[in-house]
């Protein structure tokens, strides 16, 4: 996608991914229609014939291929790039004379960049659509990317909490949420250069304050495993962090629930899960709140931020508005 307008980017994704839901391509589908043009000798169904099989030949290539880049991306060492982060601060360390193209980027402002939460995202739009496009609409098979997503979270959370005292009594959703609170967090460190993460002290005590605020007690975790969760976090790429999202299961209600009812249940917040082990609608409010809260730097959030924002509460609630 173009870099030059990310609010382009997001709408020209958002309108392609409608278009291609409206298609039917499943085998069944096509089937029927090779029936169809053999008993008929019409032109324009035999070419109609031959387009949407050629479509679902093109996207059946390109399904095989996302779920080959997952399987290598989901396997990425997330310490893979350490030595060179490390070799960057102690080069830029030394009283060695910088040159003026280095002399500017060092003096030029860091933006922080989640284009790969963003990336992510999309992809979790695009998948379901995708499959649903070329498989039978009523198969109970899962879809062969989610059961490769839920099989690269095992290795994703042994890389970010070797030694399981992280993420030691929580479940996959809340998990998941300090994963991406890292992963923010871990883009400010970024941004300010911290040598080897020698001066990340702010920032563990940022992951502790926010996590506080969606009822995740780190008070047990030394800082050494919060600052290697924030330096492994910082490395997460499209495919992991697609993962850890959809570790987070969507809120869907047992009946219709207006938003007055909503609103009145705030005040009962004490009531973590419904019976059906259904995660509380307050709670990906929450959620979403604290992720607005850290994304809130300089009290100006990017646009990337502003659409990942949007597409989290769209994916888990249903809605796209700001908490």
């Amino acid at each position: 996608m173009a870099n030059l307008d990310r609010r382009l980017d997001s709408a020209v994704l958002v309108f392609a991914i409608k278009q291609l839901h409206q298609q039917d391509l499943s085998a069944q589908t096509i089937n029927a229609q090779r029936l169809q043009n053999e008993r008929s000798y019409d032109h324009h169904a035999h070419q109609h014939y031959q387009q949407q099989q050629s479509s679902r030949i093109m996207l059946a290539r390109y399904q095989c291929g996302l779920l080959k880049l997952f399987a290598r991306q989901l396997a990425v060492d997330l310490t893979f790039d350490f030595a060179q982060d490390i070799s960057a601060d102690l080069v830029s360390g030394t009283d060695t004379p910088l040159s003026v193209s280095d002399q500017v980027a060092c003096t030029k402002p860091q933006e922080v960049s989640i284009v790969s939460l963003w990336q992510a995202l999309h992809l979790q739009r695009l998948l379901p659509t995708l499959f649903a496009v070329l498989n039978d609409k009523n198969t109970d098979k899962p879809s062969g990317w989610q059961t490769l997503l839920q099989a690269g979270m095992e290795d994703i959370g042994a890389q970010l909490d070797p030694s399981g005292q992280v993420f030691s009594g929580l479940d996959a959703a809340r998990r998941s949420v300090l994963v991406l609170l890292a992963y923010r967090l871990s883009k400010n460190a970024h941004r300010h250069r911290l040598p080897a993460w020698e001066s990340a002290a702010h920032y563990i005590v940022d992951v502790r304050r926010h996590a506080r605020l969606i009822d995740i007690d780190l008070n047990a975790v030394s800082d050494a495993n919060l600052q290697w969760l924030l330096m492994t976090a910082s490395h997460l790429n499209s495919s992991q962090l697609l993962a850890v999202v959809c570790m987070v299961p969507a809120y869907h209600a047992d009946h219709a629930v207006t938003a007055s009812t909503h609103k009145a249940e705030d005040n009962n917040c004490g009531k973590r899960q419904q019976d059906s082990g259904q995660i509380d609608y307050n709670e990906y409010r929450r959620w979403l709140s604290t992720l607005h809260t850290v994304m809130l730097h300089d009290t100006i959030i990017s646009q990337d931020e502003y659409d990942c924002l949007m597409l989290l509460a769209e994916h888990w609630l249903g809605v796209r508005q700001l908490f």
